[in-house]
């Protein structure tokens, strides 16, 4: 799984993930009465500040300190390989015929 922080104007990653959630959840909402436009913006821009901060701090504990207790991989042999994953002609895994996956809990 990739761990993209995004950026401070929430355009990519987690950053916008959560921005979208905030102004799913109405924030920063609509200018207010006594608001001037200057002001609204500089309003958006500290909740964005604030989801880049959210953003930043969750992606960087994750990677400190998550832990790998078992790792599962699969792989799909070609039908033309035998059971060995052996090509026919000797080319064995490695010749493109395998497709394998892995998956980490």
């Amino acid at each position: 799984m990739a761990m993209l922080i995004g950026d401070k104007l929430c355009t990519v990653g987690m950053s916008k993930d959560i921005w979208n959630q905030m102004e799913a959840l109405g924030y920063p909402g609509e200018q207010f009465p006594n608001e001037t436009p200057d002001q609204y913006e500089i309003r958006k821009t500290q909740i964005k500040a604030m989801c880049h901060a959210i953003a930043t701090g969750v992606v960087n504990h994750i990677k400190d300190n998550a832990e790998v207790d078992t790792i599962v991989t699969t792989t799909v042999i070609h039908p033309s390989c035998n059971a060995g994953g052996v090509h026919p002609t000797g080319a064995g895994n490695g010749s493109g015929h395998g497709d394998g996956g892995s998956a980490i809990s």
